[in-house]
């Protein structure tokens, strides 16, 4: 949906989040803004991806690995 001005419509509690569940909208699409303040938006728009996709309640273990059959350890070390 779009409001009088076209452009996106967001709840006044919730600006990031469109009419449509689980679609999010940010920078000139809401209404004229500066980059940060889009950038900004931009980055509050993944943390809701990325809270969308994350699993609930599990959380990820790596698997364990016996380091007594690994013939010869090895370390690097990277400098840029």
């Amino acid at each position: 949906d779009t409001n009088n001005y076209l452009f996106a419509a967001t709840h006044e509690f919730n600006p990031l989040e469109s009419s449509i569940n689980g679609i999010y909208v940010a920078g000139s699409f809401i209404s004229p803004k500066d980059i940060p303040d889009t950038a900004t938006e931009g980055l509050g728009v993944a943390a809701k991806v990325l809270e969308n996709l994350s699993i609930k309640n599990e959380k990820f273990t790596p698997p364990v690995i016996n380091l007594t059959q690994i013939e010869s350890p090895r370390v690097g070390v990277l400098i840029c």
